[in-house]
């Protein structure tokens, strides 16, 4: 498992989706036995997989450590449904031995989790600007930051800003006279 800690942002984000699937994956075939949404996570996964090398053109140490972790995982998470195939890529990848002597892929919330979220900065209701900002970012920081932007200056110019509110996560709304 690489140390989400010092991934660039692209890989961080390639193990978030990693883990997302994971823990999709597992609920539904431990709980709930919903194989055509585990069919359908695994479609999701092979985009995101997509888009992952679609966006390279090459590829780093750092990259290749991230992407063998993330198809070992996902011939975990496809041995119940695919047993074959599974056994077959996993055989053809030099694993030994068989895919599904493997130990299950345990989901961990810490690396689910999204480092940066987009902020929507509005003004008296309507989107005016979209920014990138951490995602534990406090109420202060993010009104700082929305109120910082050079979008947001140049419309509140000369105008009087009456109230400002913030929904962690998601926006802050300036509402000006």
């Amino acid at each position: 498992m690489p140390e989400v800690s010092t991934l660039s942002r692209e890989n961080n984000d390639f193990v978030r989706e990693v883990h997302m699937t994971i823990k999709k994956i597992s609920q539904d075939i431990a709980n709930e036995f919903q194989f055509n949404t585990v069919i359908s996570k695994y479609r999701e996964f092979t985009n995101v997989v997509y888009d992952y090398l679609n966006a390279k053109t090459e590829f780093n140490e750092e990259d290749k450590m991230v992407f063998s972790y993330a198809v070992i995982t996902f011939l975990k998470l496809i041995a119940p449904v695919l047993p074959h195939m599974a056994e077959e890529i996993y055989e053809g990848l030099g694993g030994k031995d068989s895919v599904h002597k493997l130990e299950w892929p345990k989901y961990e919330e810490a690396l689910a989790k999204t480092s940066k979220i987009t902020l929507v900065a509005q003004i008296n209701g309507k989107v005016k600007d979209k920014i990138e900002v951490d995602a534990e970012s406090s109420k202060e920081e993010l009104e700082k930051v929305a109120l910082g932007s050079a979008k947001i200056q140049e419309l509140t110019a000369g105008k009087q800003i009456v109230k400002v509110i913030v929904v962690p996560g998601k926006l802050v709304n300036i509402v000006v006279k």
